[in-house]
């Protein structure tokens, strides 16, 4: 009997349905056409390439192992997944877990290892079932290889205890998924990622379950442990630090500090390249309280933070004064003796105010 390959639609890089879109089958390892079948009895085969309909599905059939090939319908590759296997023998679909014939040694509350060299298969973000004086759940975060294989996981709740005696695999690997087209177009979704850790501008996120690889849009929840003061990457399951940016009129920029504040929660959007902060910071004003620091005529300021900055000044001047935001002259006035002056400063944006007499007053607002 054959199994089914996908039961969810296929979509593209974008997050689309891919309509039209055409599926070509070889024997695994191999640029060799291997049939696919209509139907569970595999009796009748697909063509090969399969067309997918306008929703991006189609009824996929497997009979042992393939590479897949996904294209969209002007034959451009969007993806390539080799070894991908029907149901191994012993399960069904009817069950999620594959049990290991392995033999699982304790090493700790969060780790065991096993013989030989057996990290195809506990794959770092696949999940696992381990059978110990009570049923464990949790997510592979290490798998090692040196003489024997150590695997390191975060389980769900519990720990691992001496009496650790079996475990078993969820039935989608990582490295070669054989069940999710949303894994195959890149993962998206939304992924509590808990409390960060790292730095207040380097922050770490665990994601159990996410794997090391993942699509546009994909959207990450936390709670940061410290307000950021300058740039800030994030790294989501160890694959490397991301640029955190934060969303503009025109695009995205670089964050500068107090974008990302302790304990509020924050979220963050996978652009392909970067992390997006959800919501955009221009038109809001920080802080509720009027400040008036040292200034002087004639010096050229900087709005490091990211939002817009309010200023009133108090210029004396009988000759005239200038007000300067971002190399723009925004107001030019011939008489300004005791006359309040009131202003924006964009985020990033310089600021200075010109008076011939000086300047009597200063305050801001963020």
């Amino acid at each position: 009997m054959a199994s089914l390959l996908f039961t969810s639609p296929y979509i593209d890089n974008n997050g689309n349905s891919l309509s039209s879109g055409k599926i070509y089958t070889y024997a695994a390892g191999t640029t060799t056409p291997k049939a696919t079948y209509t139907t569970s009895a595999a009796t009748i085969a697909n063509t090969n390439p399969v067309i997918l309909d306008s929703s991006g599905f189609a009824q996929i059939w497997l009979t042992g192992s393939y590479k897949i090939e996904v294209r969209d319908s002007n034959d451009v590759v969007l993806r390539t997944l080799d070894n991908v296997n029907d149901y191994p023998a012993g399960s069904s679909a009817s069950t999620e877990w594959v049990a290991s014939t392995l033999t699982p040694t304790f090493i700790s509350s969060t780790s065991f290892s096993v013989l030989g060299n057996q990290t195809a298969d506990l794959q770092v973000g696949r999940r696992i079932r381990i059978t110990d004086s009570s049923t464990l759940y949790g997510t592979i975060t290490t798998s090692v290889f040196t003489t024997l294989t150590t695997v390191t996981v975060l389980l769900d709740s519990g720990a691992i205890t001496g009496i650790i005696t079996a475990f078993a695999l969820g039935f989608a690997s990582v490295n070669n998924p054989s069940i999710s087209p949303r894994t195959i177009a890149g993962l998206s979704g939304v992924y509590n990622g808990g409390t960060a850790g790292g730095t207040a501008n380097a922050l770490t996120l665990t994601v159990p379950g996410l794997g090391s690889s993942w699509g546009v849009g994909t959207t990450f929840v936390f709670k940061p442990s410290a307000t950021s003061t300058t740039n800030s990457t994030v790294n989501i399951n160890g694959v490397g630090a991301g640029n955190i940016v934060r969303p503009t009129s025109t695009g995205t920029t670089a964050t500068v500090g107090g974008e990302i504040i302790n304990n509020v929660m924050c979220v963050l959007v996978y652009d392909g390249t970067n992390y997006v902060l959800s919501g955009s910071f221009s038109g809001q004003i920080a802080g509720t309280t009027w400040t008036g620091p040292s200034r002087t005529s004639g010096t050229t300021y900087t709005n490091t933070t990211p939002y817009y900055r309010a200023v009133l000044v108090n210029a004396l001047s009988t000759t005239g004064c200038v007000v300067t935001v971002g190399g723009t002259a925004i107001l030019s006035q011939t008489n300004t003796q005791y006359m309040p002056i009131f202003f924006l400063v964009p985020p990033g944006a310089t600021y200075v105010v010109t008076a011939g007499s000086g300047i009597s007053s200063w305050a801001e607002l963020g």
